[in-house]
């Protein structure tokens, strides 16, 4: 279950989203079913399908446990190669949590919202209430999609309706309910569908958004490094890398749970790993990627 430390403070967020998707379907329905002069009962249907996808993955995004660390969890050689370290050691030791008191295996990060390290950790989300890490991000990201999805159908059905009265004068309330679902179909599809496209830029690399902030860390500390001895910012980016990226497709099959492109946007748990054991390139590839200017080394 969601277990965030402040059970209230994302409570407008999910309101707003929840009130938004509730509003439109029920605008939009009430409009094709009741008002059109071509009622649409297949696309309502559709339309339907669509919102109830929204609301089953915003739910399980909202209330799937992002992944806690387990207790007592050390890294094995031989299963965990510690590829995440402290900067300090330069790849010798784990990192720890000073506030969880635990190891951190590869990927995990400590939520200062939920008060405790999540296992592949992406972000706090205040819309869900939530982190969103190992277990329910493809949930997010299936949200999100649908999300998109939703919006576009309620524009295409809105113009659709639109054109099809176009010879009968519209309702003042009907026409001020109309605009009003065009302009919000219209923002919240702009929106999320950036958010998405980022986040699908992320999953086509393998990152998740705070791996994408070190990354960008990593190159802005290689153009410094690049001002300092004058030498090409090429040879020192050449040696950031990245151990988690193995490829578009296979980055793509494991952050929607390894489920088969038919269930991508179905709401199902994810039945792959542990969120503790990820695989790598190479073991000698530590992340973040550890930048020394006085040794010249990325």
């Amino acid at each position: 279950m969601c277990c965030c430390l402040d059970e209230n403070s994302d409570a407008p967020f999910q309101i707003t989203a929840l009130a938004i998707i509730l509003w439109v379907h029920i605008t939009v329905s009430v409009d094709l079913l009741y008002f059109s002069q071509t009622p649409g009962y297949v696309a309502f249907a559709f339309f339907t399908c669509v919102v109830i996808l929204i609301l089953w993955n915003y739910y399980a995004a909202a209330t799937t446990d992002a992944g806690r660390i387990p207790a007592q969890w050390v890294p094995e050689d031989n299963v965990h190669p510690i590829v995440e370290a402290k900067k300090s050691t330069k790849g010798r030791e784990p990192r720890f949590c000073t506030k969880c008191n635990c190891l951190k295996p590869p990927r995990a990060h400590h939520c200062s919202t939920c008060n405790k390290c999540t296992l592949r950790m992406d972000h706090h989300c205040p819309w869900v209430h939530n982190c969103i890490g190992f277990y329910n991000y493809h949930f997010f990201i299936r949200f999100l999609a649908t999300v998109v999805l939703g919006c576009a159908t309620a524009l295409v059905l809105l113009i659709w309706d639109g054109l099809a009265d176009n010879d009968t004068k519209m309702a003042p309330l009907r026409l001020v309910v109309f605009i009003s679902d065009l302009l919000l179909a219209f923002v919240v599809l702009l929106l999320v569908g950036l958010l998405l496209g980022y986040h699908l830029q992320l999953i086509a690399a393998g990152m998740t958004t705070i791996e994408s902030f070190e990354y960008e860390q990593a190159e802005e500390k290689a153009e410094r490094l690049s001002y300092r001895t004058g030498r090409s910012s090429r040879s020192f980016k050449a040696r950031i890398q990245f151990p988690y990226d193995f490829g578009c497709w296979q980055n793509f099959v494991a952050s929607c749970a390894y489920h088969p492109v038919y269930q991508w946007l179905l709401p199902l748990p994810a039945t792959h790993g542990d969120g503790c054991d990820f695989r790598v390139k190479s073991p000698d590839i530590t992340w973040p990627p550890h930048v020394d200017e006085g040794r010249e080394e990325v």
